[in-house]
């Protein structure tokens, strides 16, 4: 269970990310580039050590998808805290890869 939590912070630490590599986009300021770079990094090596000491329950594609996920809900939250409006494509994906982690729940 701890596990899973920790996986799901990553995705949000991701979509931490995300977000200040969208503020960089708009601004094109050479901070902002900076803090998205060591964050992306410090994501992406996160991401690859949680997919090389998985506990063997956990198949790589589970966490994959539970990451992104959390990952793009976590955006998905601040799209909607800027009042951004979420397209029916988008939303549907979102359903999809819930539909997925039930699938491989329902496996096990």
């Amino acid at each position: 269970m701890y596990f899973l939590i920790g996986v799901i912070c990553l995705g949000v630490f991701g979509a931490f990310s995300d977000i200040c590599l969208s503020l960089w986009a708009q601004r094109m300021t050479f901070g902002w580039w900076t803090i998205s770079a060591i964050l992306f990094l410090i994501f992406m090596s996160g991401l690859g050590l949680v997919m090389r000491h998985a506990p063997k329950e956990y198949s790589l594609t589970m966490i994959v998808v539970i990451v992104l996920l959390s990952n793009v809900l976590g955006v998905w939250i601040w799209d909607l805290i800027k009042g951004i409006q979420i397209t029916t494509m988008q939303g549907l994906g979102v359903v999809f890869a819930i539909a997925a982690i039930i699938c491989f729940e329902i496996k096990n």
